[in-house]
């Protein structure tokens, strides 16, 4: 597998990015941890994932094709899954960034932390309050250890939330350079 940047680019400098495709891009989330546990045997990564997309089996099959035991690498990763947006915020707000800050891991992945936002049961007022609070959640993560968004191409969305949708992708720009075109942006 090829991308347009290196593991090792990602590991300890501080920073953002985001990678953006079809449905399937939150997969190379495992392999980006594996490849990290593969370069610093004794890396932490925490994972936060917006998504339900987090699969521990992926991650144990990687481990036994560099020959580590599972458990070696899946008590290296932490995880936490949230399943609404304001959950995310929460989880975001109250543990990962105090968190990172006093264990500064050598990696934070983020999955589809927009498209938790995407709540049509949710005001929208509330919804950019939940925006708000990811983007200073991102600004401070990214002072401790390097961010990777893994987001699915949600954004072609109609009805009630599409414009909502185009002021998060103004909003998050903000942080990072954004597009969803599936290109790597930091």
């Amino acid at each position: 597998m090829t991308l347009p940047f290196s593991v090792q680019s990602l590991i300890r400098p501080l920073g953002c990015t985001a990678i953006v495709g079809q449905r399937s891009v939150v997969q190379l989330s495992g392999w980006l941890m594996a490849q990290v546990l593969m370069i610093e045997p004794e890396a932490q990564v925490m994972c936060v994932d917006g998504a339900n997309k987090f699969d521990p089996l992926t991650l144990a099959r990687l481990s036994r094709a560099a020959g580590v035991v599972p458990q070696t690498w899946l008590r290296q990763v932490l995880v936490s899954r949230t399943y609404s947006g304001e959950q995310l915020i929460s989880t975001l707000v109250n543990r990962a960034v105090p968190q990172v800050r006093q264990a500064a891991p050598n990696l934070l992945v983020g999955l589809g932390w927009l498209e938790a936002l995407y709540d049509e049961d949710v005001s929208e007022e509330k919804a950019r309050q939940w925006l708000e609070a990811l983007v200073q959640s991102i600004q401070a993560l990214k002072q401790s250890t390097h961010v990777v968004l893994f987001e699915s191409a949600f954004l072609e969305v109609s009805g009630p939330r599409s414009n909502f949708i185009h002021s998060v992708l103004a909003q998050v720009d903000s942080v990072l350079n954004w597009t969803p075109d599936g290109r790597l942006y930091g």
